[in-house]
């Protein structure tokens, strides 16, 4: 395997935005949280000459991460396996539109509405859809995106559940 088709097979989200820099330049991805890796993506994004564009903010309390949030104009979460990340959601409610991959439960809160949804590993087209979010952030109604994050709000999950239990209950009591 060629070096650059390794670096872009194992530094896939680096990558696209490497990609995503040869067709826009204003943009600044803010990287919030810590992890064994970050001492890796940290020389690897100065290897690419992404250190303009990506700025590591390490582990923050969640009310500095909800203003991350507030001031975001997008949120990218470029994972290769999720169940149902509650960070989506998190987001959402920000009013923030969604570039995220299509694994795990993802799709089932990502929907053309709110964001667009990519394969994982795919550098190119986690570009473009990137591209595709930034060049008509005008057309994603933070109002709505938000509107559209309490169907997954504790008590909207809870009147869920509580009106199936009751419909199980009440069919078995029919039967």
């Amino acid at each position: 395997m060629k070096a650059r088709e390794m670096l872009k097979q194992n530094w896939w989200d680096l990558w696209t935005l490497k990609i995503l820099r040869t067709i826009r330049s204003d943009f600044i991805l803010d990287i919030i949280g810590d992890g064994p890796m970050r001492c890796e993506y940290e020389i690897m994004t100065k290897r690419l000459g992404l250190d303009s564009v990506i700025r590591f903010h390490g582990f923050k309390p969640k009310h500095d991460v909800g203003e991350f949030m507030r001031n975001a104009d997008v949120f990218v979460l470029p994972s290769l396996w999720e169940n149902l990340p509650c960070v989506l959601i998190e987001a959402m409610a920000s009013g923030l539109p969604v570039v995220a991959t299509n694994v795990g439960g993802i799709p089932e809160i990502v929907n053309d509405e709110v964001g667009i949804l990519v394969p994982p590993g795919d550098a190119d087209a986690f570009a473009h859809a990137l591209d595709c979010i930034l060049e008509n952030i005008d057309t994603y109604s933070s109002k709505d995106i938000a509107s559209y994050a309490q169907r997954f709000s504790y008590k909207a999950v809870g009147k869920k559940l509580t009106d199936l239990y009751i419909q199980v209950l009440g069919d078995k009591k029919d039967a």
